[in-house]
């Protein structure tokens, strides 16, 4: 069995590291999952966190960090839909 890499520590990787090392909080592979599929959860945490979002000042600094983590999570879901997992 092949170990396949979790597409939000991937998501995460390319966005904040640069292609540098550093910390990551995903973990880098998944496991044998079952039920609902991964980009799915992830459609579920972007609309949960955008709707935060748009009720937060732009001008609070947590406004950016959430847009940062919006996009990460754009990211990893567009390659769980594309790897299908």
């Amino acid at each position: 069995m092949t170990n396949m890499i979790n597409p939000l520590w991937k998501a995460y990787n390319d966005v904040m590291n640069e292609g540098g090392e550093g910390y990551n909080p995903h973990e880098q592979f998944l496991g044998a999952g079952k039920g609902e599929p991964l980009w799915s959860k992830l459609l579920d945490k972007i609309a949960r966190l955008q709707n935060v979002a748009n009720a937060t000042s732009d001008m609070d600094p947590r406004w950016k960090e959430m847009m940062r983590e919006i996009e990460v999570l754009k990211a990893a879901q567009k390659d769980a839909m594309e790897r299908n997992i």
